[in-house]
C-alpha cells in the first residue's frame, strides 16, 4: 500500500474542495462509511475491490484506515460540510 497522500494542502479550503468535488449527498455518504465501526469498514472496503469502478475508493479507505490521524481529519472535514 503506498502512504496516504490527501489531496490538499493543510491550507487549503478543505470544506469548498470537498463539496465542489463530492456535492452534499456523497459527503454525508462518505462520512456515514467512514464512521462506520472498524469491522463493517473493513468488509466495504473488500465489496469496493471487488468493483474496478471502485477500487480507487477501497484503496482510498484501506489507506485511511492505516493512519488514525488522517482519518480523523477527513471525517472532521466531512462533519463541518455535511
Amino acid at each position: 500500500m503506498s502512504p496516504l497522500r490527501l489531496p490538499w494542502e493543510p491550507s487549503d479550503d478543505v470544506d469548498a474542495r470537498l463539496r465542489t468535488s463530492l456535492g452534499k449527498p456523497a459527503t454525508r455518504e462518505l462520512l456515514t462509511l467512514l464512521t462506520r465501526p472498524e469491522t463493517e469498514r473493513a468488509a466495504l472496503i473488500g465489496r469496493l475491490r471487488l468493483h474496478r469502478n471502485t477500487v480507487w475508493l477501497a484503496e482510498l479507505m484501506a489507506d485511511l484506515e492505516e493512519d488514525n490521524v488522517a482519518r480523523r481529519h477527513v471525517v472532521e472535514e466531512l462533519r463541518r460540510v455535511s
